[in-house]
């Protein structure tokens, strides 16, 4: 049983790294809306939904979270300077980005995920081991930190630290849910259930929350509950197929290799850039047709599928944050 578990949820990371990927590659505003809606809410709920209360002290769970996310990290912004650097690129990177300080991590954008993965994870590791006899005051106090900092909208922090509470969120959600053992129960993934999430989904974020394109790492999330309900209703969307669909071997593969091909599809991006470039004289717009945006998604997650298979035979894939 443990092991179905985990592969659907392999699944529903391969189904949400795919979208974020396709949010990123000039994906027109409508798809971004509905993609944005859910999407990093969607990473915080999986990664709390896996959970697991180790015995070690604080320090080696920090030690352990920053071999994982933090190594990562940096290994990525090194890289991306060095394409910043050796490419012609109109972009940089300067010290404040490539460590987080002000609020931006410069051209590989999605990395700020990382850090504030890690600054998530080590909270929410430091409630469940030492103040769970607080558990409710902490959380009427999380929520409280999040209904505040939604109105402040459009803001950037060093390492993320105001999209703390809201991802601490998420993450207990996952948490619960496991322990409750929700998404075990035949009714609460019925189709049924499933043509009542894609309505409330497509409600909220067109109506309830007026079409806002969300953007987490900046905390534009428009209004707050219309913006929870969705993020809620567009989760257990993917949850539903993901369990319905598992396992499903390229899903999975992508699912586990969330985090390399998160540190890395701007690359791709900058190779698609040029080339649009090339072939219609002028730069990039910032969206295209469907047909384009998905067509260039799909030929990139062909691409990772021949870099795994590849490290892998190598035997060198751990070398690159690989699995």
């Amino acid at each position: 049983m443990e092991r179905k578990r985990l592969a659907w949820v392999d699944t529903a990371k391969g189904i949400g790294i795919f979208l974020v990927v396709w949010g990123h590659f000039y994906a027109s505003e409508p798809i971004k809306i509905i993609i944005y809606g859910f999407h990093m809410p969607l990473f915080f709920f999986l990664s709390g939904y896996v959970f697991r209360l180790t015995e070690g002290s604080m320090w080696l769970m920090i030690k352990k979270k920053s071999r994982q996310l933090i190594l990562p990290f940096f290994v990525f912004q090194m890289v991306t300077f060095l394409l910043l650097f050796l490419l012609p690129i109109k972009s940089s990177l300067s010290v404040e980005e490539f460590l987080y300080l002000n609020g931006e991590v410069g051209f590989n954008s999605p990395l700020w995920f990382l850090v504030v993965l890690f600054e998530v994870e080590i909270v929410f590791f430091a409630f469940q081991k030492y103040m769970m006899n607080q558990k409710v005051y902490i959380f009427f106090l999380l929520l409280s930190l999040v209904i505040i900092s939604s109105f402040y909208q459009g803001i950037h922090r060093p390492f993320g630290i105001h999209v703390v509470p809201i991802g601490v969120l998420f993450y207990w959600l996952g948490h619960v849910v496991r322990r409750q053992s929700w998404l075990e129960k035949g009714r609460i993934i019925s189709c049924t259930s499933f043509l009542i999430a894609i309505l409330v989904y497509l409600t909220t974020i067109f109506y309830g929350n007026e079409k806002q394109l969300v953007g987490l790492r900046s905390m534009n999330i428009g209004s707050f509950f219309p913006f929870l309900l969705a993020s809620v209703a567009g989760i257990f969307l993917i949850c539903i197929i993901a369990i319905r669909v598992q396992p499903i071997t390229g899903l999975t593969n992508f699912g586990r290799n969330s985090l390399f091909i998160l540190g890395t599809h701007y690359f791709f991006l900058i190779i698609y850039s040029n080339l649009i470039q090339i072939v219609t004289g002028e730069p990039a717009h910032s969206s295209y047709p469907v047909y384009l945006s998905l067509g260039l998604t799909i030929i990139t997650f062909v691409a990772y599928t021949s870099i795994f298979k590849i490290t892998q035979k190598l035997g060198v894939a751990h070398y690159f944050f690989i699995k």
